[in-house]
C-alpha cells in the first residue's frame, strides 16, 4: 500500500491582491488550509518597485480550520 500525503498548504482567497483597506474598518481574511493546524496572520505594505518597506503581525495563532479571521484595522494604522 502508498499512502501519499500532501504537504501542508494555505491558500488565502482573501484578499487575493490590489485591495486598498481602509483603517477603522473590519475586513474579512480568508484561506482555505490543507494539513495545517494555526495560520499566522501578518500585513505587509510595499513600495511602488516592490520592496516591502512595512509588516506588523495581526494575529499568529488562528486555527486554520476556521478559515477566516475578521480584523478590524485599527484607525491610527497605514496599511
Amino acid at each position: 500500500m502508498i499512502i501519499v500525503k500532501e504537504k501542508p498548504s494555505i491558500t488565502v482567497l482573501s484578499p487575493n491582491g490590489g485591495e486598498t483597506w481602509i483603517a477603522g474598518q473590519t475586513y474579512n481574511i480568508t484561506w482555505k488550509p490543507s494539513g495545517v493546524n494555526n495560520v499566522g496572520i501578518q500585513w505587509e505594505r510595499y513600495n511602488a518597485n516592490g520592496t516591502r518597506n512595512a509588516a506588523a503581525s495581526i494575529n499568529l495563532n488562528v486555527p486554520a480550520l476556521a478559515g477566516s479571521y475578521s480584523w478590524k484595522i485599527s484607525s491610527s494604522r497605514t496599511v
